[in-house]
């Protein structure tokens, strides 16, 4: 009886938690200026960390890594660019809206690259949040939704990629 009621209370706590969950990840709607501005700190903020990265990290997968998002940031970067001229849209990178610490307080190399794949792992995340929520916006245009829609999948590919770097770091580094 204990068991039964206790297997209840998890059902009840766990469909609780995914509603709130879903109400608080549901999509606010952006403006394409609020998208433009965010996408463009993003892929200044993670450039300069993949670049960051190519130059201090130890391991040669987190170097490729980084500068494969270096390569991508750069192209994307130009593209939004393009599009927010086409549009009228002056977007660009605020000061300290979206810095990256990439490993900064990293002493040595190796806690560098646990820091470096952990937060580019995070902003991934972030990013894909916003990307969607800009699809979603009925406020933004629709150039920079089929943008958006194009880079949710790059970013769905790279935090692919970065899972395994991170989970790799953290194992390296526990040793």
């Amino acid at each position: 009886m204990r068991i039964r009621r206790l297997s209840f209370t998890f059902v009840i706590i766990t469909l609780l938690s995914a509603m709130g969950l879903a109400r608080a990840q549901a999509p606010t709607s952006v403006t394409s200026e609020d998208f433009a501005r965010s996408a463009s700190e993003h892929f200044t903020a993670q450039l300069q960390a993949a670049r960051t990265a190519q130059n201090r990290s130890k391991d040669a997968k987190v170097r490729q890594f980084a500068s494969q998002l270096a390569s991508h940031y750069e192209s994307a970067g130009r593209s939004l660019s393009q599009i927010c001229e086409e549009l009228n849209l002056d977007v660009l990178p605020q000061p300290g809206g979206a810095p990256s610490t990439a490993g900064a307080a990293a002493p040595t190399p190796r806690s560098f690259d646990r820091v470096y794949t952990l937060e580019v792992s995070q902003h991934l995340a972030k990013a894909e949040t916003a990307f969607d929520a800009a699809i979603q916006s009925p406020k933004v245009d629709p150039k920079l939704k089929d943008f958006a829609r194009n880079e949710l999948g790059a970013i769905r590919e790279y935090r692919q990629m970065a899972a395994p770097l991170a989970r790799s770091e953290a194992v390296q580094g526990g040793r």
